[in-house]
């Protein structure tokens, strides 16, 4: 089967999970967060988020000079609420989800317009 012309493309696979986005994160920035893993935060899209909750506990941690700055009922209700920064987090982490189902959508309709079977069935 041969490839359609450039205007039909979008046409017929769409450009659902195509995200041009702007590099908030510098390359020193990412290349430290990758040694930092007490979050467990992986240098993704959602990094400049996860930089910005570790940065408010860290503040807390300092400001007040004990561990329990973060947990409720130890001061943290009295220290300030980095709760905010984690909803960012959890925001940016299902935009993901869903930028990345549209994206395995338009793979599917790409490799069903070209008669191509290389997923397997049931991933989504």
């Amino acid at each position: 089967m041969a490839s359609p012309s450039a205007p039909s493309i979008w046409k017929i696979w769409g450009t659902e999970g195509l995200v041009k986005r702007p590099a908030k994160v510098s390359r020193a920035q990412r290349a430290e967060a990758k040694l930092n893993t007490y979050w467990q935060a992986p240098p993704d899209h959602c990094q400049e988020f996860y930089m910005n909750f570790q940065k408010c506990l860290r503040d807390k941690h300092q400001y007040y000079n004990h561990i329990f700055a973060d947990v409720p009922g130890k001061g943290g209700t009295k220290t300030g609420d980095c709760g905010i920064f984690m909803a960012q987090v959890n925001d940016c982490w299902l935009n993901e989800q869903v930028v990345g189902v549209a994206l395995h959508e338009r793979v599917k309709r790409i490799q069903d317009h070209m008669n191509i079977d290389y997923l397997p069935k049931g991933w989504f």
